[in-house]
């Protein structure tokens, strides 16, 4: 069981939650924009709540491994997109700035917990695609618990 959570994981739901639910006041409270976005910020609270529950919640490695992941990539790729369409748009150099800035943090989160949650699986034997991965019960011995024949005799 995934016991352990990295504080990327964590922090990785915080940031993304704290951007998302911004956008989601901005476009409601001071029409900043239309029904795509608001379709596209709530998603995106999801993608968030669904991290969070990955840091506080016991469960498998390898299933937290991919619910992050599967969150990382949307992120890497709504970001990737807007870094792009963004200053090729009609806004301010401010504007701009602050979205790179944005999209510069939470592509670097969302790399960050994908790599945590990524090495604990492998430390708890998850395959991630390995089929020669072990779990804990089936690793080699340290040679601590290698009984001596030369001590079994009677």
């Amino acid at each position: 069981m995934f016991r352990c959570k990295p504080l990327a994981v964590a922090v990785f739901a915080m940031w993304t939650l704290l951007v998302w639910a911004n956008r989601i006041y901005n476009i409601v409270e001071k029409d900043g924009g239309d029904g795509v976005d608001l379709a596209r910020a709530i998603g995106f609270v999801v993608v968030g709540l669904v991290v969070a529950v990955v840091a506080v919640r016991p469960m498998p490695a390898p299933l937290a491994h991919r619910l992050v992941s599967v969150a990382g990539w949307a992120s890497i790729a709504l970001w990737a997109t807007r870094i792009v369409t963004i200053p090729l748009g009609d806004y301010s150099v401010g504007f701009v700035v602050v979205h790179l800035v944005l999209a510069a943090i939470s592509i670097s989160l969302a790399l960050w917990a994908m790599r945590s949650t990524r090495s604990l699986a492998a430390v708890d034997g998850a395959s991630l695609g390995d089929p020669d991965a072990t779990s804990d019960h089936h690793r080699p011995s340290t040679g601590t618990d290698v009984v001596d024949p030369a001590t079994t005799r009677a």
